[in-house]
């Protein structure tokens, strides 16, 4: 059981005492105030063969001081995503909020990186997004490995990478991290810090009292997410709607957002920023944004296609390739 002794969790051979029911089509979870942990409900899950809309999450009973539990669970739902059955075509899932933030703004949250150094569950996530219609993730921290694989990863060739089912993502509310748990919101030197951070014994409020002196974004970072997303929306043939947002101090100012009428192909590109994000040309070349196009959108951080992609990505809709866990 680990170190979260007092959350459910179930085992194969636990779930195997449950009937196998057929005839179910939904099941959700209210994460806000669940103690099941992720072994619990998708074993239990396994039970429902033709399901086809799952929604689920994680609450608040692990503290966001609890280093090593957080990383424990984290690491259990890369174990439990291959047990969502073949049959699921719209996914949610939303960690409690306040879980994944650090203490403060001058802590590091938990650290996700695996013994080999990588974001599992960002790697893990794809094989699952492959093969469904709608992904929804609330408040996951997560980072370009979702969309597009590293060249640290094994066993990949991006050459056979293909979303051919896909028409909705949204990423909501990302807390502002890497992988490591360190932030991606450099201290604003313009920015006054509300007081001396040994003030707040009992955690900070960041609903109420924000980011204090952070915020300033590592652009190197939002890059590689960016970029990655515009190679990976490129083999997303049926792709309809992409909005990634990180949590801001008010709402979600932000992130970015992608349409497109799949009937004339017409698509539009925005990025939102308050953070002083400063554009990457391989988030630019990601997104087939060339010359005065790619000039527009540094000017006017949102851009309208006539047709996207413009050429052809060389992907057959009847390609559906595996990608490891």
């Amino acid at each position: 059981m680990g170190l979260i002794a007092h959350l459910v969790h179930l085992t194969t051979q636990d779930a195997a005492a449950y009937p196998t029911l057929h005839n179910a089509r939904s099941l959700s979870l209210e994460t806000a105030i669940t103690n099941m942990r992720p072994s619990a409900f998708f074993q239990l899950l396994s039970r429902l063969p033709n399901v086809r809309r799952v929604s689920a999450g994680e609450s608040f009973f692990i503290e966001p001081f609890a280093l090593r539990g957080l990383r424990e669970e984290r690491q259990m739902l890369v174990h439990c995503l291959p047990l969502v059955p073949p049959s699921v075509k719209e996914f949610e899932y939303e960690i409690a909020l306040e879980r994944e933030m650090s203490e403060t703004p001058v802590d590091d949250a938990a650290n996700y990186l695996s013994v080999r150094g990588l974001d599992e569950l960002s790697i893990a996530f794809p094989t699952l997004s492959m093969r469904l219609r709608v992904l929804h993730l609330t408040n996951v921290r997560v980072n370009c490995e979702l969309f597009w694989a590293s060249p640290e990863e094994d066993r990949v060739n991006v050459d056979t990478l293909h979303w051919p089912v896909v028409e909705v993502i949204t990423i909501m509310d990302t807390p502002s991290y890497t992988a490591d748990g360190k932030w991606i919101l450099e201290v604003n030197p313009n920015k006054e810090p509300l007081m001396e951070m040994e003030d707040f014994d009992n955690g900070w409020d960041y609903d109420e009292l924000g980011f204090d002196a952070r915020g300033l974004i590592r652009s190197d970072e939002v890059d590689k997410l960016y970029s990655a997303m515009g190679k990976a929306a490129q083999r997303m043939p049926r792709l309809r709607y992409l909005h990634f947002g990180f949590r801001g101090e008010t709402t979600d100012w932000e992130g970015l957002i992608f349409c497109r009428n799949l009937e004339t192909q017409e698509a539009r590109l925005v990025i939102n920023t308050d953070w002083e994000y400063d554009l990457g040309q391989e988030v630019t070349t990601a997104w087939g944004l060339e010359g005065e196009k790619a000039k527009e959108f540094r000017t006017s951080w949102m851009i309208q296609f006539d047709r996207w992609p413009s050429g052809d990505t060389g992907i057959g809709e009847e390609e559906i390739p595996a990608r490891p866990i």
